[in-house]
């Protein structure tokens, strides 16, 4: 008795490859020396090794890397520049 089997080759679906964001400078040295790894989701500036938060993905961790607050932003209340921690008027940007 022979039984005859089907040998469908199903190829893995391939993800669609999605653009990253770009790294924004460190927030605390200027450096644009900063990486993403996918090991451990998260950024890290190679000039001062600050470290960003670990999130679900690179991406996530890219975005909210570039959330921060960077000596170079306006406060959108009063217009002045903002440091770390906030602006003059108390408010967080």
């Amino acid at each position: 008795m022979s039984t005859a089997t089907s040998t469908t080759s199903s190829t893995p679906a391939v993800p669609a490859l999605v653009a990253e964001p770009a790294i924004r400078p460190c927030p605390f040295c200027g450096s644009e020396d900063v990486r993403s790894e996918a090991a451990a989701p998260s950024v890290m500036c190679h000039g001062c090794l600050a470290l960003g938060p670990r999130a679900v993905d690179r991406a996530a961790a890219i975005a909210a890397w570039n959330r921060a607050l960077r000596t170079a932003d306006t406060c959108a209340e009063c217009g002045e520049q903002v440091q770390v921690g906030g602006c003059a008027c108390g408010d967080r940007a």
